[in-house]
């Protein structure tokens, strides 16, 4: 009788790091492996991220402009809080280096999905009150109780929330965030 041949895989070759890298699976479905072994994010995540900072970049401009109703709204829409400005409080902006850059922080994603939501979200309008500053008295009035204990005077007003107005801002910035990375990019690409 034939004794049974045992099969013996051939050994696996032996890889250099550089083809064990180009050659290994990659982990997560947004990013793309070169022969090198750079792990370039996909366009889908580099298309989030875009969207992911103009939303802040619009949240710094209103913040600067102190248009706080519009920031809230924004920050508010699809729960982007975490987009915000670390050091940000009402009336204060945030230095530009203390809103996060770091990847998939958009909430709602592909960032398609976003922009459609925001696109096809219907108009609305947030009811908004503030205190009227006071104007300065003069030493005069100041000594006058009558006029020195005056209340406080709220004003309410409708700030109109009107999406396309939003979503061409924010395609703008994005735009204009491409525009600035490409600059660089080939900066960088000339200098090496």
């Amino acid at each position: 009788q034939d004794a049974p041949v045992a099969s013996v895989a051939p050994p696996a070759p032996t890889l250099t790091p550089k083809q064990q890298v180009a050659e290994t699976p990659t982990s997560t479905p947004h990013t793309h492996r070169s022969s090198v072994g750079y792990r370039a994010p996909s366009s889908a995540a580099l298309g989030d991220f875009l969207v992911q900072r103009a939303i802040q970049q619009q949240l710094y401009y209103n913040a600067q402009l102190g248009n706080e109703p519009m920031a809230h709204w924004l920050k508010s829409f699809r729960s982007h809080e975490h987009l915000d400005s670390s050091q940000r409080g009402e009336g204060r902006c945030g230095f530009p280096g203390t809103y996060s850059a770091a990847f998939d922080q958009l909430n709602t994603l592909p960032f398609t999905a976003y922009l459609e939501a925001l696109g096809t979200e219907p108009d609305s309008s947030i009811e908004v009150n503030f205190v009227k500053p006071q104007r300065r008295l003069s030493a005069r009035e100041r000594a006058n109780p009558f006029l020195n204990n005056q209340p406080p005077v709220i004003e309410v007003y409708d700030q109109p929330i009107i999406m396309s107005k939003i979503l061409t801002q924010l395609l703008n910035t994005a735009d204009a965030l491409v525009e600035t990375w490409a600059f660089h990019f080939n900066e960088a690409e000339s200098n090496d």
